[in-house]
């Protein structure tokens, strides 16, 4: 494995060459961990494969504080068939991160270990704050070029007692009264 290649390296992607860089990710969530290939070319990024496996770390992690056997089995599979992939495209740098499952895992260090053996990867555990900055990270990239923020969904008004009827007598009484009326 390249010094390059190796994900805990942290290699510069400006130090990279101009032409096509081939680079990986994995994200080891809760419920699915997931992979995706990209080639960095000067100004694009564009996704050559990406793929889902449904390794439910969360369920032991969550509900006994560990990660069971047969999930840990699960997921060195998972990573042994990425690092296949990535071979296969070329990839260059990687980033393999795992979030609230892996960290909470009193036997997290069975997976490191594993996964650094077994797939030639190293998961990097990230805190919740480097989590959530890659959330926001992707949901701006998927906004595209132009950077348009989502649209809110609007929530209905709630309606004031009596509901119209009541506002247009209130409204009534106001000009019978003899109020100023606005320009």
């Amino acid at each position: 494995m390249s010094a390059a290649w190796h994900g805990s390296e942290h290699a510069s992607l400006l130090s990279m060459p101009p032409e096509r860089t081939t680079l990986g990710a994995i994200d080891a969530g809760s419920n699915a961990i997931r992979m995706v290939v990209a080639e960095l070319g000067p100004s694009e990024l564009i996704r050559v494969e990406a793929e889902r496996m449904p390794v439910r770390l969360g369920h032991g992690a969550f509900t006994r504080g560990e990660l069971d056997d047969a999930v840990i089995d699960q997921a060195v599979a998972a990573f042994v068939h990425f690092r296949e992939r990535f071979d296969h495209h070329g990839v260059m740098i990687y980033r393999a991160v795992g979030t609230s499952a892996v960290r909470n895992a009193t036997n997290r260090d069975v997976l490191l270990h594993r996964l650094y053996h077994e797939a030639g990867i190293e998961l990097e555990v990230i805190d919740g704050e480097e989590e959530a900055r890659l959330v926001r990270k992707s949901v701006v990239h998927s906004l595209g070029p132009t950077g348009t923020p989502p649209r809110a969904i609007p929530r209905p008004r709630r309606r004031q007692p009596g509901g119209q009827p009541a506002l247009r007598a209130q409204l009534a009484r106001l000009l019978a009264a003899g109020r100023p009326r606005c320009a």
